[in-house]
């Protein structure tokens, strides 16, 4: 979590699966600190902790196929698109993920 004084500005979430997939979820920021890294900090963060897990694996997120900005950031650390599932005509989710060797990679973007 991050805060701005006593206002939480941006969190995230995640879980390891028993299959040693690092599940990050709820990646948020607030839309006025958008586009200052906070949320390539908070992804690094979520990494670090996951993948201290000797059994993570890879690691997995989500976003919607039209969340540029989200895709955009999810590349530069490494995320490569694995699944699209079409939720109705207007959404698409599409699936990324990375191998957990590949956090090397986020730590020096």
């Amino acid at each position: 979590m991050a805060r701005l004084g006593d206002e939480v500005v941006a969190s995230v979430r995640g879980t390891v699966d028993t299959d040693g997939t690092a599940r990050i979820g709820k990646l948020i920021v607030h839309p006025r600190l958008q586009r200052h890294g906070l949320g390539g900090r908070l992804l690094n963060a979520i990494e670090r902790q996951l993948g201290a897990n000797s059994a993570t694996k890879s690691f997995q997120l989500f976003t919607g196929h039209r969340s540029e900005q989200n895709l955009q950031l999810y590349r530069k650390h490494g995320y490569a698109p694995v699944k699209t599932q079409r939720v109705n005509d207007r959404l698409t989710v599409v699936t990324l993920a990375k191998d957990s060797d590949a956090r090397a990679y986020a730590a020096s973007a």
